[in-house]
């Protein structure tokens, strides 16, 4: 089963790749592509955004607030949990002018280390379980089971940060349209949009239709150079994209 699926994984985002389609041919689809995104959308003075700033302690602690008690740990076992319980007590300790541990400097210490070298391969610190669950259909192939990646929790900490770092900017880059995933976004409003269409189309007698489309393994096939040349169509700033390449790295 193992076996199965890592050859499955290893060639799945070369599975709809054109092999007649050159480096020259990709380059010049990718940059027509990225050529459409309004200027507006694209982050403005990006070297006075966060995400080309090195990670706070600020941005550390708060992404450890929101993080949920009881979520799976990582290889090497440490839940969020000790964590929180590590800065409470330098908390009270601090209180009381004792030198104790400090856990989230230690942690902002770290990601700064990677914002500026990348991940030390010896830290394992990209280290993931995949845990692959059976959906339904033909229990025998493994397209039909999810792969479920339980990470270290230092390492979702850190995804954390740089989500709060990009959240002061989203509603800029990410376009109405979309929804999903944005702060301040209900997915109800494209439900009122689409209701709202049908009627129109009814009272003036017009043919339509509703295409609902949905990507096989979208984020499983997605190549990550595409990933890379996107963020830098949209602005963002080079600490944040080499952090992400950190991330993805081996």
């Amino acid at each position: 089963m193992a076996e199965l699926a890592r050859e499955h994984h290893d060639t799945l985002q070369d599975e709809d790749i054109d092999p007649n389609m050159s480096h020259k041919e990709y380059t010049e689809k990718l940059e027509n592509i990225l050529r459409v995104i309004p200027e507006t959308q694209r982050l403005q003075e990006p070297e006075r955004s966060s995400m080309n700033w090195k990670i706070s302690e600020v941005q550390v602690s708060k992404a450890l607030r929101l993080t949920r008690d009881g979520a799976a740990t990582g290889l090497d076992g440490c839940p969020y949990e000790l964590w929180k319980a590590l800065e409470k007590r330098h908390n009270k300790l601090r209180h009381r002018n004792i030198p104790s541990f400090d856990i989230i400097k230690t942690i902002s210490y770290l990601f700064q280390d990677i914002q500026e070298h990348g991940v030390d391969k010896r830290t394992e610190f990209n280290m993931g379980w995949m845990c692959p669950l059976f959906k339904k259909k033909d229990p025998t192939d493994i397209r039909n089971y999810q792969p479920i990646t339980l990470l270290n929790a230092d390492y979702k900490l850190l995804t954390k940060v740089l989500a709060i770092q990009l959240l002061d900017h989203v509603n800029q880059l990410v376009h109405p349209d979309q929804a999903g995933f944005i702060p301040n976004r209900s997915i109800f409003d494209q439900i009122r949009l689409a209701k709202a269409i049908l009627n129109y189309a009814e009272a003036t007698d017009e043919n339509g239709a509703i295409l609902a489309l949905d990507q096989e393994k979208a984020y499983d096939k997605i190549r990550h150079d595409y990933l890379w040349a996107t963020l830098e169509a949209f602005n963002i700033p080079q600490p944040f994209i080499q952090t992400v390449k950190a991330l993805y790295n081996e």
